[in-house]
């Protein structure tokens, strides 16, 4: 699953990677796109924190992907 949320700014990104978390299964990887500052660390701490995986990349322009997601087989 892929979200872009390159136009938004905080909240929003956050709220929109919230509500996709919700709809996402065990195995699978929500990949969020977007450039406000603050919501990507916003972001990285609220999956962290709801027990997901982050993985954060960033490119030259400041556009940033964080991909998310939960081991296939939780214990």
């Amino acid at each position: 699953m892929r979200i872009d949320v390159t136009k938004e700014k905080c909240p929003k990104p956050l709220i929109e990677t919230r509500n996709a978390l919700r709809k996402l299964k065990p195995g699978e990887t929500l990949e969020v796109i977007g450039f406000d500052p603050p919501s990507k660390g916003e972001i990285e701490m609220a999956a962290k924190a709801a027990g997901y995986n982050c993985e954060v990349h960033e490119d030259e322009q400041g556009i940033w992907t964080i991909k998310i997601w939960k081991d296939q087989y939780e214990h």
